[in-house]
């Protein structure tokens, strides 16, 4: 109880595997449910993360636009946290 990160992290996991069943809509929430979990706790890795999967789901799903958008919003979160990998992750 009271773990936000690792719930977020487990929720941004399940969106992982929704994804990658191609149940994007499902995905989609679940990377919203991460967002707004890592949001309220101040956790920039989780939300970099988050916002890559949105970017990433939505760049499935055809709508390269909100892809650009989250995947903006995912690099400049990253961009602070001294995450190199993470910055590349939101350069996909």
């Amino acid at each position: 109880l009271g773990d936000v990160a690792g719930v977020a992290g487990s929720i941004g996991n399940q969106a992982i595997a929704l994804r990658a069943l191609g149940r994007l809509p499902e995905a989609r929430a679940h990377y919203e449910d991460s967002l707004r979990l890592a949001r309220s706790a101040s956790l920039p890795r989780a939300v970099a993360y988050a916002l890559a999967g949105l970017g990433m789901t939505a760049l499935e799903a055809g709508d390269a636009a909100a892809a650009v958008v989250h995947l903006e919003a995912a690099f400049a979160a990253a961009a602070g946290t001294d995450d190199r990998a993470l910055e590349c992750t939101a350069l996909t």
